[in-house]
């Protein structure tokens, strides 16, 4: 077999002793619910402990050689491993069917981090080794080095070789304690246990194997990790329980309050005058009461009702005098810091930032550019390049740093501890190389003097852009938004007015729907179509996920029935990260109990829900904007069962819509909107009997296709354009499908083709495909998707082409565990990805 372009993960094996434990480990990870490359160093040194035939189909990649360095043979390939995950296994153990699902879900939420893992150690301050797993918790548990499977971003592995030459080529390389120490001294990156999962087969010790031969089995074993460690600390790492926090040097300035803790600003030009007043009154409004010092280099400015200290610094022009000062805050600073840029606004109460220094001594959130070497690449397409980036990236290059992790500067919090203190002296320097990026530099100090710079969660600085209002952005659980320095005009004059009434808007209270960054945000949604809607206006949908357009922005939306009564409606911008979901707001209780509900545009722009409860069909309308009110019900269909499936179509001048839904006896219902009113346009499907559910899309050249279970069998009616009430079929698609499907259309090829969802009643879904273009136009199954455990009771679906990510279609799936967001990433493959939304 040959490495599979698409797959995010390469999973590697040493086979030295231990071979039919290698191949049965080899099917389990070619078994794992998300795809990875499998690859073999086999280092074995007798013919009886060679691989098995069996095991060799499961393998895509084969390393040989018989020199034995041990466990250390996983990073003899080193060079050629170029996945963007790493997932070394031991010889030793089964994982679970979802295990590396499991590790790159984490990986994807946690972004910023240098190992994951099950199971891991955290050593005594001295550095002495003790064999102790340590308890996973409900969150990522940081510890001192890993051990029997470890999941590593590949681009961090270059630190090893550079670790195992500063301790000297004498000792034993142990593989895990190696990789621990590089990643945090020489990556600032720290190693984790994931958060524990109830599912066993997210773990990666699924099943235990025997383990002959086992280094940890011999009397020098620990002795020599201890040692390896105490190296270690001698160079400058220091254990979890070494870290002192005693060691806090006195601040520059006295603090107004006994705990020494505050926060700090820097307004250096007039520019930042305005944000900077709004961005401490929305401090204040949120129930901030402590310090606040400002650094600026005009004095008067701010009101005294805000109760701020002010340090004033001479004036060094225009331009980038700002980043003079902000690499010497620690000059500045309180013994414990939160740093705001001006153009950040706190939208919520940050007292739960100080608990970040409960683990660390300095932490920012990840960088809009994960990497130097993504900013670079980025930079490199401005004309400035040459004049302003260029020799300082090309700096970065020459010191292979690209692939560090870059930072965004504009929410820091810090100690005060000499090792701080040492990295900001550092990045003063290195920042006046060329006075220009003060995050490169920053990369760059933090290399030198070997200090951790720890990812603060997103929520803490998040870019403003993502959302169209404040109250969107709290919603999402955002805390603090950042309007980047070089857009702060993005604040417009009446947001800013609202940010700096404070009056008006008291703690607690409403916000006004001000756009953020709007013109940004546009430009963002104008970028590209989606493959399967070129005209820009909104999705067809057909189910309870829909998009809908709100004066050119783009937003996605949810329909879900309540536990006990009406509906639960969700709503983000499209664009906006997967999880940063608004509501749910509760709609129709009126209705009591509802079965099913179906969200869709009309051609007015209205945005209509259609619920069905008791028998009933009732329509609700609002707005464009997702937050408007809704008026209604009004009853449109007795005597229905099941879920109604609407669309809108912009094909004919007869319908604007179009609406199915199961009559309660046998059968479909089938009815057309034309203006404000839906007109019953007949009944269909009397063949099938009593219809359970039924899934609608907009096919080529105006058609309507319908998708109806009945039982375990799927059956798909057609009705061309200008024949009301004339459906043709039934064409029967599937048996064994379960629960409420999805139907799409995509436009590949000439005439476009669909794209069929159906939840199983095993679990998890299958996925069907009808290409327009073929001769013979039948319904395939392209793969199984998800087949995580419990059932799957309903799934919506919608072409996509959002939030960067290589996708052509996204799809909702209601289960009894929860509600997941899922991503097409791969068509060719039929490749989809998934993450918890609630």
């Amino acid at each position: 077999m040959t490495y599979q372009h698409g797959h995010q993960v390469e999973a590697v094996v040493i086979n030295w002793r231990r071979p039919e434990n290698v191949a049965e480990i080899v099917r389990a990870l070619k078994a794992q619910t998300l795809p990875c490359t499998v690859t073999v160093c086999d280092c074995h040194d007798a013919l009886e402990f060679r691989l098995p035939q069996s095991a060799l189909p499961y393998i895509d990649r084969l390393y040989r050689w018989q020199h034995n360095l041990g466990s250390f043979n996983r990073y003899i390939p080193l060079g050629g491993y170029d996945h963007r995950y790493t997932f070394f296994i031991d010889d030793d153990l089964v994982p679970g069917a979802r295990c590396v699902e499991h590790f790159w879900t984490q990986a994807e939420k946690l972004r910023t981090f240098g190992a994951l893992g099950q199971i891991g150690r955290i050593v005594t301050a001295s550095g002495d080794y003790r064999p102790l797993n340590v308890a996973r918790g409900p969150d990522f548990t940081e510890v001192d080095s890993l051990v029997r499977a470890y999941f590593v971003p590949t681009h961090c592995l270059t630190y090893v070789p550079q670790m195992r030459a500063l301790l000297g080529q004498a000792h034993d390389p142990e593989d895990d304690i190696l990789l621990a120490v590089a990643l945090s001294m020489l990556g600032g990156l720290a190693t984790y246990l994931t958060p524990a999962d109830p599912d066993p087969q997210t773990q990666v010790n699924w099943q235990e194997l025997p383990s002959p031969h086992a280094r940890g089995a011999r009397n020098v074993h620990f002795p020599a990790r201890s040692r390896l460690l105490r190296d270690a600390m001698d160079l400058g790492w220091r254990p979890v329980r070494a870290r002192d926090r005693s060691a806090l040097t006195g601040s520059a300035h006295n603090s107004q309050t006994g705990d020494g803790r505050g926060v700090l600003y820097l307004a250096i030009g007039e520019a930042y005058r305005g944000p900077l007043i709004a961005s401490i009154t929305s401090l204040r409004r949120y129930g901030y009461h402590g310090p606040v010092r400002v650094v600026t280099d005009q004095p008067g400015w701010l009101p005294p009702a805000l109760n701020c200290e002010t340090v004033l610094v001479p004036h060094l022009g225009d331009g980038f005098a700002a980043r003079h000062y902000k690499t010497q805050l620690e000059q500045y600073a309180f013994d414990s810091t939160v740093f705001l840029d001006a153009d950040t606004v706190p939208v919520a109460d940050i007292a739960g930032i100080w608990k970040v220094l409960d683990t660390c001594d300095l932490a920012m959130a990840p960088d809009l550019f994960p990497s130097p070497g993504d900013a670079i690449t980025n930079n490199r397409r401005k004309e400035r390049w040459h004049d302003e980036w260029g020799d300082e990236s090309r700096l970065m290059i020459r010191l292979g740093l690209t692939s560090r992790p870059y930072f965004n500067s504009g929410v820091m919090v810090f100690r005060r501890t000499a090792q701080i203190t040492q990295l900001f002296s550092a990045w003063h320097q290195e920042w006046r190389r060329y006075s220009r990026m003060d995050q490169m530099a920053l990369v760059r100090a933090a290399a030198m003097t070997g200090t951790p710079v720890h990812a603060l969660p997103n929520v803490w600085n998040f870019y403003a852009q993502h959302y169209g209002s404040i109250r969107t952005a709290q919603n999402a659980g955002v805390k603090i938004l950042h309007f980047l320095a070089n857009a702060h005009g993005s604040i417009s004059a009446d947001l800013q007015a609202a940010l700096c009434d404070a009056d008006g808007y008291p703690a607690g209270g409403e916000w006004e729907l001000w756009e953020l960054n709007n013109e940004g945000h546009q430009g963002a949604l104008a970028d590209g179509d989606s493959p399967a809607n070129p005209r820009g206006g909104p999705c067809p949908g057909g189910g309870f996920l829909a998009q809908t357009v709100t004066d050119g922005a783009r937003h996605l939306e949810l329909a879900l029935p309540g536990p006990e009564a009406g509906v639960r409606h969700y709503w983000r911008e499209r664009d906006a990260p997967i999880q940063s979901w608004g509501g749910p707001a509760e709609l129709a209780r009126e209705c009591g109990l509802v079965t099913a509900a179906s969200i869709v545009q009309a051609g007015d722009g209205y945005v209509e829900l259609l619920v069905q409860a008791a028998g009933k069909l009732a329509r609700y309308r609002r707005d464009p904007p997702p937050w408007a009110p809704w008026y209604g019900p009004d009853w449109i269909a007795d005597d229905v069962a099941g879920n109604p499936s609407a669309i809108r179509s912009d094909c004919g001048e007869w319908w604007r819509g179009a609406l199915v839904v199961p009559d309660r006896t046998v059968g479909l219902r089938y009815l057309h909107r034309d203006g404000e009113s839906w007109t019953a346009g007949g009944a269909f499907g009397h063949e099938l009997g009593r219809v359970d559910a039924v899934a609608l899309a907009e096919g080529a050249n105006g058609e309507l296709a319908a998708v109806v279970r009945a039982g375990p069998l799927l059956a798909c009616y057609r009705l061309a354009p200008g024949e009301p009430g004339r459906w043709e079929g039934p064409e029967f698609v599937y048996r064994g499908a379960a629960g409420l499907p999805a139907l799409a259309r995509n436009r590949y090829g000439q005439a476009g083709g669909l794209e069929l969802l159906t939840p199983l009643p095993g679990g998890g879904l299958a996925h069907l495909r009808r290409d327009g273009d073929a001769s013979d136009p039948r319904w395939r199954v392209t793969g199984k998707i998800g087949l995580w455990g419990q059932p799957v009771d309903a799934v919506s679906l919608l072409p996509w082409n959002g939030e960067g990510r290589p996708a052509d279609f996204a799809a909702v799936t209601c289960a009894p565990d929860g509600i997941r967001w899922h991503w097409r990433q791969d068509r060719l493959r039929n490749l989809w990805l998934s993450v918890s939304l609630w």
